[in-house]
């Protein structure tokens, strides 16, 4: 395989550098760093502290309560392996928010010898399970091409591992399926499914899908990186309607300018001090071709 085109399916940059916080490289494909060296998942992990996990957990509870069975059958379908995050998504599932898990698995052409045994432990602590076994000669052969076309041996696994629980969802008429960890934020990745809910959620109200029929305005407030980035997804820029910045000067004063503002209007940056009676004092209007 050429070196240059995996280079280029991946994006792969040519100098190998390191998150300063965690030390994972930028040859991890789809992570990003900051200006400061900082890598995606570190930013994602201090995002997560703002979170309000009481709401969530009430939001969880109600998902649960819609799609709960009462005759018995399977209400929600829970792919595993046997490792942290599936086994605790079900066993949270079943005995805290009391829903009766069908729990998949994918199944890998060959198991570790630790892997095996945590899912045999994780199924024998009291849980309906399904495995699915490929093929092995046909896995064999989409494993060697995957290496050769995409540099990527484990792409086929991936596909059965993400389409073997919807299709165990549809042969027994459960309507929800519940994952364990995104690997691609936790871990260092794209983050562009980091604020999936939070961006529908805008979208569907922009558009007057609730209960009042109304369209309804959102003000968002969103963290930077060390680095003065915007941290986040780039959907938030592409849907909403003016992007304000605002930030402390190399002078001392604060600042407030707009990047974006589909209503017009000069974008000029707007200098203005706060006392510690939060008293705003407009101090002077510099225009943005003066720089930052």
């Amino acid at each position: 395989m050429k070196k240059k085109f995996v280079e280029n399916f991946y994006n792969l940059p040519l100098e190998v550098k390191f998150c300063k916080i965690c030390t994972v490289s930028n040859q991890r494909p789809r992570i990003s760093f900051d200006k400061d060296g900082i890598c995606s998942a570190c930013n994602f992990a201090e995002q997560k502290k703002k979170f309000d996990w009481k709401e969530r957990e009430q939001e969880l509870k109600k998902l649960c309560d819609k799609h709960r069975k009462s005759n018995g059958d399977y209400d929600i379908i829970v792919p595993c392996s046997g490792g942290k995050d599936g086994s605790w998504v079900a066993h949270q599932l079943k005995h805290e928010y009391g829903m009766n898990p069908l729990c998949v698995t994918w199944s890998p052409l060959k198991y570790t010898e630790i892997g095996r045994k945590n899912l045999d432990n994780f199924i024998q602590s009291g849980f309906n399970h399904i495995l699915g076994t490929p093929n092995p000669a046909i896995t064999k052969k989409l494993t060697e091409l995957s290496t050769q076309t995409i540099g990527d041996p484990f792409q086929p696994f991936i596909y059965g591992q993400y389409n073997f629980p919807l299709t165990i969802a549809l042969n027994f008429g459960v309507s929800l399926i519940m994952y364990g960890e995104n690997g691609e934020v936790e871990y260092g990745g794209t983050m562009k499914n980091a604020e999936t809910q939070l961006l529908n959620l805008f979208e569907k109200h922009n558009k007057a899908e609730n209960a009042s029929s109304k369209n309804t305005n959102f003000m968002i407030i969103q963290q930077v990186t060390k680095g003065g980035e915007f941290a986040g997804s780039n959907r938030f820029k592409h849907m909403i309607t003016a992007m304000a910045h605002m930030k402390f000067t190399p002078e001392g004063s604060r600042a407030i300018w707009f990047s974006k503002n589909r209503r017009g209007g000069e974008m000029n940056k707007q200098h203005f001090s706060l006392d510690q009676s939060n008293h705003v004092g407009w101090l002077f209007t510099e225009p943005m071709n003066m720089g930052i």
